[in-house]
């Protein structure tokens, strides 16, 4: 009789075992997916919130009870009003020792059912947001010749006898490469100060490699903070209506448009527009010129914006060279990023991120380019061997950069011709 009553005493304490295993289980299934659901809602809220205030800060507001006030009231309107028994939330602004950062915290307090079985507890969730919000200017503004790969080993190689002189702006290089040539390598053959920048500094997150030393003035920094590409969305283009060839001794006016190609051995000229080439635009000697008068500081001018969907850009060393950027409100284009209408003032050349094909940038007696040149995935080359390279109020950015030859290479950096980059933000946590 005992072993009887041994035995049922085990299955009743094996039964209340089982049954709290089963109340387990059923709460971490049923409580477990309250809990993910009230916390994916929560970081939904927080997002939501933080660009709230970030769009405050976009509109030039950045008051910070102006800006504190929209997250709140964002969240607020998500069921999340700060009443310190269901739902915490934090606005930190501005954040991080900057007026462009917000952060946004929300803590939600979860109501379970079957947990409180084996938890006596409350359960919360907690979650963040920040948000950053990159002003509208130039894209690297600041910086007249830029490389943006991050790993090339150079990112920005000088080379040739030639002169390089900046103006108004610096030179930066965001390759991280530490071991030569580098991420800035210059090899010149002329002589001490060939590289010389005045009214800007040269840096590069990894390091330089200078023979001679002084080649490069002012001596370039190493250990700069890497950069990411600025978002500039590719316009949509037509369909190619003509390849358009101009032989020596002849010259052509052509209208905007989509060409398979455009080749050039006499004198082109681009009414001012949008010119989407799906293959080379090559020049070699002769003229290429927008036709129209050039623009002056203050008084801009109807220019041209060449897209490189494809195919490579060089308008060779002979050729003489007059392009300048579309002022404001002038190309207006539908973009491939949803259908949205892009300003591209400011944009001489814009090779495709996908378009890895060379950029040259060569001179002959007289080459004159003014407008942002933005090429993030080629190599551009940039120099020739006689006469003058005039990048005037330009900027070279490109995936990698090369400088060759005697030719003097002239770059004044003015962002009032180059392209501006609106104002964007950027969520993350």
């Amino acid at each position: 009789m005992n072993r009887h009553y041994r035995e049922n005493g085990q299955i009743a304490v094996m039964m209340v075992l089982s049954i709290v295993a089963i109340i387990g289980f059923a709460a971490l299934a049923i409580d477990g997916g309250m809990i993910y659901a009230d916390r994916r809602n929560a970081q939904n809220v927080a997002d939501a919130s933080s660009l709230a205030g970030a769009l405050s800060i976009v509109k030039g507001n950045k008051v910070i009870s102006t800006v504190k006030s929209a997250a709140f009231a964002r969240a607020a309107a998500d069921g999340f009003d700060n009443d310190t028994t269901s739902n915490i939330v934090t606005v930190n602004y501005p954040y991080d020792g900057s007026s462009n950062y917000i952060e946004v915290i929300i803590q939600s307090k979860v109501d379970t059912s079957l947990v409180n079985v084996v938890y006596s507890g409350e359960i919360w969730n907690t979650v963040e947001s920040v948000a950053h919000v990159i002003e509208d200017g130039p894209i690297f503004e600041g910086q007249a010749l830029v490389s943006t790969s991050p790993h090339a080993n150079p990112g920005i190689d000088f080379n040739g006898n030639g002169q390089i002189k900046i103006t108004g702006g610096g030179i930066f290089s965001n390759s991280d490469a530490n071991t030569p040539p580098s991420s800035i390598s210059a090899n010149k053959g002329a002589t001490s100060g060939s590289v010389h920048v005045d009214g800007g500094s040269v840096s590069s997150v990894g390091y330089f490699r200078e023979q001679p030393a002084g080649t490069i003035y002012p001596s370039p920094v190493a250990g700069a903070e890497p950069q990411g590409l600025p978002p500039v969305p590719e316009p949509v283009c037509g369909s190619p209506v003509n390849d358009p060839k101009v032989q020596p001794s002849q010259t052509k006016t052509i209208d905007p448009g989509t060409f398979k190609s455009i080749t050039n051995k006499g004198h082109l000229l681009l009414k001012p527009g949008f010119y989407c080439l799906e293959g080379d635009f090559k020049s070699n000697g002769g003229i290429v010129e927008v036709d129209g008068p050039s623009p002056v500081p203050g008084s801009p001018t109807p220019g041209v914006f060449i897209f490189m969907k494809s195919g490579l850009f060089d308008l060779g060393g002979n050729t003489d060279v007059k392009l300048w950027a579309p002022m404001p409100n002038q190309v207006v284009l539908t973009t491939t990023d949803g259908e949205k209408q892009y300003d591209y003032a400011g944009m001489l050349i814009y090779a495709s991120p996908t378009n890895s094909n060379v950029v040259y940038i060569t001179g002959g007696s007289t080459v004159n380019y003014t407008g942002t040149i933005y090429a993030p995935a080629s190599t551009c080359n940039v120099g020739g061997n006689s006469g003058n390279v005039g990048l005037l109020s330009s900027q070279v950015i490109c995936d990698t950069i090369k400088t060759f030859g005697t030719a003097e290479i002239d770059i004044n950096y003015d962002d009032s011709f180059l392209h501006i980059v609106p104002p964007a933000i950027e969520s993350f946590h």
